[in-house]
């Protein structure tokens, strides 16, 4: 009653408590969520080391990485440890990545398919592949090349005294309709049809072509 009475005579303190009440639960769901995610990494993490045709139990696995000599061991470090590792690096980069890019547009949705980073790289690696083949292996160079030269594209169409959201999704939307790499992965192109959607689809991951 005491309590309640304190609240009605001084309402901004029953706000500053509620406000308190509420960052502490979000800070516990946070913690929560971040020991959740972190214990199915781990799980994940060993689960990976299994998937294939060797099998490694936890103990030799242990034995293993303590100094015993084991082949079964050994190859799991050389072959699969790089692998997995270099996977969960790529996913927290992209995760990060996509975070700061739907914070500094302001859009939850935004990625970079929907302003032309994607096509604008993909439409590189296309024209390298087809046009360029003995430079295959620098694909992802030029592809990094080509995005930065969408990105830099929808940044100065966007620029008018100043950078907004949505003027900057709506210009990317337009870049992105402009690269023609979606009409070469279709078959539709007009230059070079054919090879241009060979060289997209291969671009694309797909093998048979």
């Amino acid at each position: 009653m005491e309590d309640t009475k304190q609240m009605q005579e001084n309402p901004e303190l029953s706000l500053e408590e509620q406000d308190r009440s509420r960052r502490r639960k979000k800070k516990v769901r946070a913690a929560m969520s971040f020991g959740i995610m972190a214990l199915l990494l781990l799980a994940l993490f060993f689960a990976s080391l299994n998937i294939g045709s060797l099998k490694v139990s936890l103990s030799e696995m242990l034995r293993g990485m303590l100094g015993e000599v084991s082949e079964n061991a050994a190859t799991v470090f050389d072959l699969r440890f790089p692998r997995i590792f270099i996977s969960m690096l790529a996913g927290a980069a992209i995760a990060v990545s996509g975070v700061l890019f739907q914070a500094v547009l302001k859009n939850p949705l935004a990625d970079p398919g929907i302003i032309g980073i994607s096509s604008g790289a993909g439409f590189t690696a296309v024209v390298i592949t087809a046009f360029v083949p003995s430079l295959f292996f620098f694909t992802p160079v030029f592809a990094f090349l080509g995005g930065v030269l969408a990105f830099f594209l929808v940044y100065s169409l966007s620029w008018k005294g100043g950078l907004s959201p949505l003027r900057i999704i709506l210009v990317g939307v337009a870049v992105n309709a402009m690269y023609p790499f979606r009409a070469f992965l279709s078959g539709d192109g007009v230059l070079l049809c054919q090879k241009l959607s060979k060289a997209a689809l291969l671009v694309s991951g797909n093998k048979a072509v």
